[in-house]
């Protein structure tokens, strides 16, 4: 992402620092393993789980995608 055409209207900065974000995050997260991805720092903390792992009773969202967030 330049500065060529930054956007300065409401709905552009915001697309633009979403695609930040998300471009960043990309960066950190690929190559992590299930192990690294899951990790928690403390019990009980939120984190990403598994749907089947999580122990609220309703994990994000309904739907058939293998995650979801819960808390333990």
């Amino acid at each position: 992402m330049g500065t060529d055409g930054a956007r300065t209207d409401r709905p552009g900065l915001l697309l633009d620092q979403f695609d930040q974000a998300r471009e960043t995050a990309e960066v950190r997260l690929t190559g992590l393993g299930d192990e690294e991805y899951l990790w928690e720092p403390v019990p009980g903390c939120w984190s990403i789980r598994r749907r089947e792992e999580a122990v609220t009773p309703r994990a994000f969202r309904p739907g058939g995608g293998r995650m979801g967030v819960g808390l333990r």
